[in-house]
């Protein structure tokens, strides 16, 4: 049975041949898949998706300032706050003040919060075996992408 973004995707193939051989739309497509799949693992942990890709990006034992992880994560400097004070509440990260400059705010992982976004990795990973469309894939041709996102991060 289809997932209702599922069916709109099918739709908007179905309906747009100029786009349907379109490998830049395909790769929107996939991104739509992607986002799809995060929400579906975060609402199984009472998350939202913002804060599960927040998670995952935050590396255990590194202090990064929120504003760098606004811009990881595309939002606006006031949406992550909101992530970071409920992500602070559930003891998952801690915040403070840079001990280069007072105006800016790090956050790290907690003890609690490394563990949570190994869980999170762990059920992520089972999603995209057990439930994803992704997972149906033959491994070469993720491989492949996955090179070629490696690629692009080396080259910003």
């Amino acid at each position: 049975m289809l997932s209702s973004i599922d069916k709109i995707m099918y739709t908007i193939n179905m309906n747009s041949d100029e786009l349907t051989n379109n490998p830049y739309w395909q790769i929107t497509l996939l991104a739509s898949r992607i986002k799809h799949d995060i929400a579906s693992v975060a609402e199984q942990h009472s998350i939202t998706p913002s804060q599960m890709q927040a998670l995952l990006l935050l590396q255990p034992k590194t202090q990064i300032p929120m504003n760098q992880l606004s811009c990881m994560i595309s939002c606006d400097a006031s949406y992550i706050t909101g992530i970071v004070d409920k992500l602070s509440h559930l003891g998952y990260i801690q915040r403070q003040e840079s001990s280069i400059d007072r105006r800016i705010k790090t956050i790290e992982l907690t003890k609690a919060g490394v563990a949570f976004r190994q869980k999170l990795i762990a059920n992520y990973y089972r999603y995209y075996k057990t439930q994803s469309l992704l997972g149906k894939v033959d491994m070469p041709p993720i491989e492949s992408l996955s090179r070629i996102v490696k690629q692009m991060d080396a080259e910003q």
